[in-house]
C-alpha cells in the first residue's frame, strides 16, 4: 500500500532539514553525521543509499567516515555486521593496489606525482570553454536561455546525454538521492521514457508564460530528479528491498570520477594527464566535474561482469591507484549517483550542465 503523500513529503523535507543542518568539521560534524546516519535508517533507506546520500553533501569528510557511521547506525544491537558492511578476511594484495598504497602512505610522492599528470594534461583548462565542447561526438547542443535563469540554456542536456550514452531499452534510476526503497521504482524507467518524460516536462516549462512559474516547475524538477545511476538496473528488488544498490546492478557499464579537492581547471588536465577517455563529462553546478568512464577502458576492465569482478579491478586496483592523486574514493562503486545534466540545481542558482560527451569514449586534449 502506497504511504499517503504527505507523509512521503515529510520524510523528504526531514532528511533535507538534516542534510542542511549538518555542522562543518570542527563543529561536531562526526557525531551529527552518525545522527543522520540514524534518521536514514529510520525512513528506510538501504545502508548503500545512506553512504551516498551521505557523502555527497559538502563537508570535509574523513576518509571512511561516513560508511563507518552507517556501519554503526544501521548494525543497532546486532553488531558492526548484520548486513551492512561486514569485516571481510585480507586478500593477497595486487601490485595495483600495492602500488596504490604506497602513493596513499606517501603523500609528497603522491602530489609529485598529480602535478606532473596535471601538466602533462596541459596544465589549465577551462572546463567550460568551446575548445571542450568542440571535441564532443555528437555535438550537442545548447537551446536559447529562459531570462534571468542562469544556465538556462543547458536546460536539454538531459535528452543528448541519456540519448548519447544509455540504450533505448536501459532501465535507469533518476532520482532524489534519499529516496526511500518504497518509492524508488517510481524512479525507474527506461531511457527511452525518460526522454519521453523530461521532454514532455521541459515542453510544459518553455510555453509557461509566468516567469515565476517557470522558475518554480524548473526548481520542481530540479528537486526530485537531480541524480542517476550510472550503471543500468534490473529494476527488481534485492533481497533488502532496495531497487538500486550494488546488487540491482545489470550491467557493469560505467565508473564515475569525480575529484572535490582540485581546481575546476585541473581537473580536466589530470583525467587526460592519465590517458583516461571519458564519455561524458558533467559540471556539478558546485566544484566538480563528474566524468564517467566506460569500465572496459581501464586496465583488465572488460572482465568486469559481477559484483566480484568489479570490486576486484575497479574498486581494489584502479581507484586504489588513483584515489591518492585527488579522486573521491567514494565513487568505486557500480550503483552509484551521480549528478544528471540539464537538472536545476536550487541550491546552487544555476543547472547541472553538460560539458562533454563522446559516444565511443576518446581523448579530451583541448
Amino acid at each position: 500500500m502506497r504511504v499517503q503523500p504527505w507523509i512521503e513529503r515529510r520524510r523528504r523535507q526531514q532528511l533535507q532539514e538534516a542534510k542542511a543542518k549538518l555542522p562543518k568539521r570542527g563543529d561536531g560534524l562526526h557525531g551529527a553525521t552518525l545522527g543522520l546516519a540514524n534518521s536514514c535508517r529510520n525512513l528506510g533507506l538501504s545502508a548503500d543509499a545512506a553512504i551516498e546520500a551521505i557523502s555527497a553533501i559538502d563537508r570535509d569528510f574523513k576518509p571512511h567516515e561516513v560508511e563507518e557511521a552507517v556501519t554503526k547506525a544501521f548494525s543497532g544491537e546486532k553488531g558492526r555486521n548484520n548486513g551492512t558492511r561486514g569485516v571481510k578476511p585480507r586478500e593477497p594484495m595486487t601490485k595495483a593496489a600495492a602500488a596504490g598504497r604506497i602513493l596513499a602512505e606517501n603523500k609528497e610522492r603522491a602530489e609529485q606525482l598529480q602535478s606532473a599528470l596535471i601538466e602533462k594534461g596541459g596544465v589549465s583548462i577551462d572546463p567550460f570553454s568551446l575548445e571542450v565542447r568542440a571535441l564532443s561526438n555528437p555535438q550537442f547542443e545548447l537551446v536559447p536561455p529562459i531570462a534571468g535563469i542562469e544556465g538556462s540554456e543547458h536546460r536539454r542536456d538531459m535528452l543528448s546525454f541519456l540519448k548519447t550514452v544509455f540504450k533505448p531499452d536501459d532501465k535507469l534510476y533518476i532520482g532524489h538521492e534519499m529516496e526511500s526503497k518504497f518509492y524508488q521504482p517510481q524512479h525507474i524507467k527506461p531511457v527511452k521514457e525518460w526522454l519521453e518524460f523530461f521532454n514532455r516536462m521541459l515542453n510544459g516549462i518553455e510555453n509557461e508564460p509566468d516567469p515565476q512559474e517557470q522558475l518554480s516547475k524548473l526548481i520542481d524538477l530540479g528537486e526530485r530528479y537531480p541524480f542517476f545511476v550510472i550503471n543500468p538496473l534490473t529494476g527488481n528488488p534485492d533481497e533488502k528491498g532496495s531497487f538500486r544498490s550494488n546488487t540491482n546492478v545489470k550491467e557493469y557499464s560505467y565508473i564515475l570520477l569525480e575529484s572535490d579537492s582540485l581546481p575546476l581547471d585541473q581537473q580536466i588536465p589530470l583525467i587526460c594527464g592519465l590517458g583516461l577517455k571519458p564519455v561524458s563529462m558533467t559540471f556539478s553546478a558546485g566544484k566538480s566535474i563528474h566524468s564517467l568512464l566506460k569500465v572496459v577502458d581501464v586496465p583488465r576492465g572488460e572482465a568486469v561482469k559481477d559484483q566480484a569482478t568489479w570490486d576486484a579491478i575497479v574498486k581494489k586496483d584502479f581507484f586504489a591507484q588513483i584515489a591518492p592523486l585527488g579522486f573521491d574514493k567514494a565513487t568505486s562503486n557500480p550503483a552509484r549517483l551521480s549528478r544528471l545534466p540539464g537538472i536545476y540545481r536550487p541550491d546552487k542558482g544555476t543547472f547541472q550542465s553538460l560539458i562533454y560527451i563522446n559516444k565511443d569514449g576518446g581523448p579530451c586534449h583541448v
